[in-house]
């Protein structure tokens, strides 16, 4: 299993790895952590005891409308890796603020991705703002979008499969949303690919529910911890 986690060189971001890959190292987590760090050739690479650091080409901005948009290097990032190294088999997708509590040992097969439930996701979510014609999903499609989010199990060959459309809906929803726009551009670009998840506690996010996080072995602690 690779763990990866995509981030840019800043500092803000790097103290969350670390915690992260102490979680990972903890738990005996099996597999590789890799962080595929945007950084241009100039910066040092961020350091880590445990994750192997990856150097990609920094993109920060949207490649159509050019404004700053630092979180599409992940997209970016992951398509770089996928075509230079070929690895092959189950990736771990997370955000740099999940921490492990227990380890995943279970790896998934090409077409029989895991991901999150994502229980604040809701079909009227998606027809705000008309999304479904703006991302090209006819209304099939449309309802066949999941309520996935990350941190999620995938194979590489669906990754790759599905990293096209995940890029170019991130473009066409611009620089709404916040930080939900490249989850509704993954879950479309999934439908979109005909990619279906199955659905489960893989990594809660703080401020659900107590009943959510039962069995969840990762924490997403993007929101405030009370």
């Amino acid at each position: 299993i690779f763990s990866v986690i995509c981030t840019d060189a800043s500092d803000y971001v790097l103290w969350q790895c670390d915690l992260l890959e102490h979680t990972w190292k903890a738990v005996g987590q099996p597999g590789e952590l890799v962080h595929l760090a945007a950084c241009a050739p100039e910066r040092a690479l961020p350091r880590h005891r445990y994750a192997r650091v990856v150097r990609t080409r920094p993109v920060d901005r949207d490649p159509v409308t050019g404004t700053r948009y630092v979180p599409i290097n992940r997209l970016f990032s992951l398509q770089q890796w996928l075509k230079e190294e070929r690895p092959r088999g189950t990736v771990l997708l997370l955000d740099p603020d999940c921490v492990f509590r227990e380890a995943i040992t279970s790896e998934v097969e090409p077409g029989k991705p895991r991901a999150q439930h994502w229980i604040d996701f809701t079909p009227a979510s998606l027809q705000k703002n008309a999304l479904p014609a703006r991302l090209g999903l006819d209304q099939r499609t449309a309802e066949s979008v999941q309520q996935a989010t990350w941190p999620l199990l995938i194979h590489t060959e669906d990754l790759a499969r599905v990293l096209p459309a995940w890029i170019e809906n991130v473009t066409i929803l611009e620089s709404e949303f916040g930080w939900e726009r490249d989850m509704f551009a993954f879950t479309a670009a999934c439908a979109k690919e005909g990619l279906r998840f199955s659905l489960g506690s893989v990594g809660v996010y703080m401020g659900w529910p107590e009943e959510a996080a039962t069995g969840a072995p990762i924490i997403h602690y993007c929101q405030k911890i009370k």
